[in-house]
């Protein structure tokens, strides 16, 4: 901690050795008389009984601390045992593999939900590690997926990653992996229905893309190796292009909504309207 050291400074106490050492003597004056041979080998065994009783003492801390190891290592499984089982994942829904529909990803352009002849757009900018994301898409998330399912609606999904990285760049990696393999809406709403975790690794999120569609793990794993970075940076350029300074930033056929005044209601009221 920054800040001054205090101490006091200490002059030699009377019998003090230079050191600072006090010393008590427990020889007499005079000269020392010699040893007995009694007085020897007593001392000797008595050396010897100490040496053994060092050697003892050494082994029972060797064993002492061999246990503490193996207790350590105990509470260090256990422990990770509890948080693999905490981080098991939420799937809202699955899609068959008969369902998937793979799409190719165009760098700066949208992941894409829906027909591109959908008389309304519905555009988001978002962060897989931004919670007003997740809140936004648990909320919204009925409305927009009515409306994509009936044709109303196209919605574009533009992952940004400056929220929470590496986390949230590994996060829309995934997703633009999903978007590829063809599961990029079932895979969007599990990302956000586990948000707030301990951060994704590839491992889980190869995972999830098992429990979302069964048999696309390979696929998801060999993409994530590959990598997505060119066209994660491509959607940054276009957030700056776009002046979206936020996440999530929603915009209705190409007008930006408040959040702050809108809800699910009046989004699908608007959503039903003919342009």
């Amino acid at each position: 901690m920054a800040g001054g050291r205090h101490g006091r400074a200490a002059g030699r106490r009377p019998g003090a050795l230079p050191g600072g050492a006090a010393v008590s003597s427990r020889k007499r004056p005079g000269t020392a008389r010699p040893e007995s041979a009694r007085n020897a080998r007593l001392r000797a065994e008595a050396a010897a009984r100490q040496a053994e009783t060092r050697r003892r003492r050494r082994r029972q801390l060797v064993v002492l601390l061999a246990a503490g190891v193996l207790v350590v290592v105990g509470v260090v499984g256990v422990s990770l045992a509890l948080q693999n089982r905490s981080r098991e994942l939420v799937v809202p829904r699955t899609v068959p593999a008969a369902e998937l529909t793979p799409q190719v990803v165009t760098p700066g352009q949208p992941v894409a939900l829906g027909p591109a002849t959908a008389p309304h757009t519905v555009r988001v900018w978002l962060d897989f590690g931004c919670p007003h994301c997740a809140d936004f898409a648990t909320a919204y998330d009925e409305v927009l997926g009515a409306a994509v399912e009936e044709g109303r609606a196209r919605v574009e999904l533009m992952p940004l990653t400056f929220v929470d990285p590496p986390s949230s760049e590994r996060a829309a990696t995934g997703f633009v992996c999903a978007a590829e393999t063809g599961m990029a809406g079932a895979y969007h709403d599990a990302l956000f229905a586990n948000a707030g975790g301990s951060g994704w690794t590839e491992e889980s999120l190869v995972q999830l893309a098992e429990q979302v569609s069964p048999g696309t793990g390979p696929a998801v794993a060999e993409c994530l190796q590959r990598g997505q970075q060119e066209y994660l940076d491509s959607v940054d350029q276009a957030a700056d292009a776009a002046g979206v300074e936020q996440t999530p930033t929603v915009l209705l056929d190409g007008t930006a909504l408040d959040l702050a005044t809108t809800d699910p209601a009046s989004l699908e009221a608007r959503l039903q309207e003919t342009p």
